[in-house]
């Protein structure tokens, strides 16, 4: 939507989104949700897809430029198009995990995978004693895990939102701008990890449920189902609130540079004036 004649291609930003989130997806995946490994694969993933598609990759990337725009009748349909490409995209990057995970034959009954390759979507409970857990198994995790996850997709989003800014980009260099977004997805990872179920972004989020959901039992698969409401919701409210925030940032770095550049013609006029009147003088002859 961001970008310039994306309106006019939009099934190739479609596909872009499509693929890209699929990347991020199998990335996720394969790496067992690795802090080090996803914003790498993000950080390139950028690179790619950044001058077709605005590289969302995310429904809360894309809810919060579509707040931005402040076109919401014109760019609705367009908005509704790239999220379909981004769970779509999603689901097929699930896919590709499966082929690769998955073992090649179940005939003797296993057709799981081991625990250490499937990153659950699950808040960390806490025991009687106050002993933390994975997977809590109760709803006494609801509303500090919509907080967490609505908070840190804020964070992320702002970020993003502020790098695409024409006012509020602390750079225009494009690898510059790509590794301070890998940095801050990198960064909410880390903030968020040990609570369980770093996400912030819904598409992701079906992909991880649907395989967590299909590779676990018991208390892990009912924490899951208990809380995916909360891991597909939480991020889209996280994004609006940063596209809101961005406009008002946005407006407030414009009325700065339009100040500073104010000032600096001010003071070029104000160099003329005195080089102007110094030339003068001494032009003109003593009597």
């Amino acid at each position: 939507m961001e970008i310039a004649g994306g309106q006019y291609h939009k099934k190739r930003v479609a596909i872009y989104e499509f693929f890209g989130t699929a990347g991020l997806v199998w990335a996720v995946l394969i790496s067992g949700g690795s802090p080090f490994a996803v914003p790498f694969v993000f950080f390139g993933l950028i690179m790619t897809c950044d001058s077709i598609s605005g590289s969302h990759f995310n429904p809360a990337v894309t809810t919060g430029v579509y707040i931005t725009t402040k076109n919401f009748g014109g760019n609705f349909s367009f908005y509704l198009v790239i999220l379909l490409a981004q769970f779509a995209g999603g689901l097929f990057g699930l896919f590709l995990s499966w082929i690769v995970l998955l073992p090649n034959s179940i005939s003797d009954g296993y057709d799981a995978v081991p625990a250490m390759w499937i990153p659950t979507l699950c808040p960390n409970g806490i025991s009687d004693k106050g002993f933390p857990y994975a997977c809590a198994t109760d709803s006494s995790r609801e509303r500090a895990t919509f907080f967490l996850q609505m908070l840190c997709t804020f964070v992320f989003v702002f970020n993003v939102m502020m790098v695409k800014g024409k006012f509020s980009g602390p750079t225009k260099d494009g690898t510059l701008g790509a590794l301070s977004v890998a940095l801050a997805l990198f960064a909410q990872i880390n903030v968020c990890g040990n609570l369980g179920g770093a996400c912030f972004n819904p598409a992701v989020a079906l992909a991880q449920l649907t395989w967590g959901i299909s590779q676990t039992d018991g208390e892990v698969r009912d924490s899951q189902i208990r809380y995916a409401w909360i891991y597909l919701i939480a991020p889209f409210v996280g994004g609006a609130f940063a596209g809101a925030t961005e406009i008002f940032h946005e407006r407030s770095c414009e009325l700065m540079a339009t100040e500073a550049s104010k000032n600096q013609q001010k003071s070029l006029m104000h160099n003329y004036d005195v080089a102007h009147t110094t030339i003068c003088n001494e032009g003109t002859p003593s009597i």
